[in-house]
């Protein structure tokens, strides 16, 4: 089976991480080319490590031309796919333009619908689009129950709609906890709290900062922030951490790659998102043991169950109140929650499990011709 892969862009986003999981699993079955809409991209040598094609539009952020789409159905024509199956909107949307191929098409859908969508006017186009030639589209995959009931409020409708959660493989447990507390330049004895991801506002940090402010004097904790421009030059989020007294209690790490050194030394996990689809990161928190405080967002409350603590988006003090809970918890309870943590993901969402369901998904649309 000949799979072409389009994604926008090859960067350390949870897309295009779960992405590589899959491949990592399919590698050895098919023919695969993944092609990418920007240059370049931090996961680039990943994806290149498989052993399959990878090539770039070139292109930056936010922009197409017409030389690139007709390059794109050129690799298209050439390369003469049986499936392709394109990940998030902007590659969903020339996925379809550039199509010149009998290919059957797959659009995966990564995202919920916040109710003050704070996404970039361009990307609030790409959706409208979307929504538009959705009725041509081969197969809707949605990794988010939610996010599929909402995208079909938008009259998003794919001759077949699906719902596959990401997967995700075995903790890898890295012991290098003493060189994450050199790393921040803080005393053994801090509880080590982690929250991953990109700067943007759907992840609400300034509500986290504010909730951790209350606590600063009840508990011992150092706060570590991993993600893209999560880094000393956020002016924004450093002046926070100055006005509610924080200093010394937040490390701004930037972006990383070697997330499990990280997620191993990680006592606790907080996600404050105000809209999520799938939780990657909450996720992969658990298949590592963390103790998760999660907003109630997205499928957040199916993925954590009753293996952590929910608190609703928006409101500090709940989330207060939730994350004095899990400082609270002893050891024999720290225990039960991190087991439970890890078993859910390992029994619910294992790559082998949702790689599984996507050969069957491509199965069934080969055979249907």
């Amino acid at each position: 089976m000949k799979l072409l892969y389009i994604i926008t862009d090859l960067d350390m986003g949870g897309a295009e991480r779960a992405l590589l999981r899959l491949l990592k699993q399919r590698k050895q079955e098919h023919n695969i080319f993944l092609i990418s809409l920007v240059k370049d991209g931090v996961l680039l040598n990943d994806f290149c490590a498989l052993g399959i094609r990878v090539e770039s539009l070139g292109l930056n952020y936010g922009q197409m031309t017409f030389y690139a789409l007709k390059h794109l159905s050129k690799l298209i024509k050439s390369f003469n796919p049986d499936i392709i199956h394109s990940w998030m909107y902007h590659a969903n949307l020339v996925s379809y333009l550039a199509n010149c191929s009998n290919a059957k098409l797959v659009w995966s859908i990564r995202q919920c619908i916040y109710k003050d969508q704070k996404e970039k006017l361009l990307t609030k186009i790409v959706l409208k689009l979307c929504s538009w030639i959705s009725k041509k589209i081969d197969v809707i995959a949605y990794n988010s129950k939610l996010s599929l009931t909402q995208h079909q409020k938008r009259k998003f409708y794919g001759k077949s709609d699906v719902y596959i959660p990401n997967g995700f493989g075995k903790a890898i447990i890295v012991e290098e906890i003493d060189k994450v507390y050199d790393e921040c330049n803080i005393p053994k004895d801090r509880l080590l709290i982690g929250l991953v991801g990109r700067f943007h506002a759907m992840k609400d940090y300034p509500m986290a900062l504010k909730s951790f402010a209350r606590l600063k004097e009840v508990f011992n904790f150092h706060i570590i922030f991993i993600g893209k421009d999560l880094d000393e030059n956020n002016k924004d989020l450093e002046s926070l951490v100055l006005d509610i007294g924080l200093k010394g209690k937040v490390s701004f790490l930037g972006q990383k790659l070697n997330l499990e050194k990280y997620y191993s030394a990680f006592d606790f996990f907080v996600s404050s998102s105000l809209s999520e689809a799938f939780p990657n990161v909450l996720a992969e928190a658990m298949s590592y043991g963390c103790i998760c405080v999660s907003t109630d967002v997205g499928d957040c409350k199916e993925v954590l169950s009753n293996n952590g603590f929910l608190c609703k988006s928006e409101s500090i003090d709940d989330l207060t109140d939730k994350l004095k809970l899990a400082l609270s918890l002893n050891k024999d309870e720290k225990t039960i929650l991190s087991e439970g943590a890890k078993k859910r993901i390992k029994e619910n969402y294992s790559i082998q499990k949702i790689t599984q369901e996507y050969h069957q998904l491509y199965e069934r649309l080969i055979c249907a011709e």
